[in-house]
């Protein structure tokens, strides 16, 4: 499982994803967690199937409390 924040220092986010989803394995989850309130960062990052989770910064504990029942 990666946690990912999408204002990444050396690679950008959506080329991190795109590097991703070439490896092609089943088992990759990725949960995003950004300070980005842009819809176009959520659209993108939402069009792959292995990103399952999409929080904006700050994190409130519901989201916490509900990936610890995923």
């Amino acid at each position: 499982m990666f946690s990912l924040d999408i204002k990444m220092p050396r690679i950008g986010r959506h080329e991190f994803l795109e590097g991703l989803s070439n490896l092609k394995a089943a088992s990759i989850v990725v949960l995003m967690l950004t300070s980005s309130d842009q819809k176009i960062d959520k659209q993108k990052s939402l069009q792959y199937s292995f990103v399952k989770r999409y929080a904006e910064k700050p994190v409130v504990l519901d989201f916490l409390k509900e990936l610890s029942l995923a």
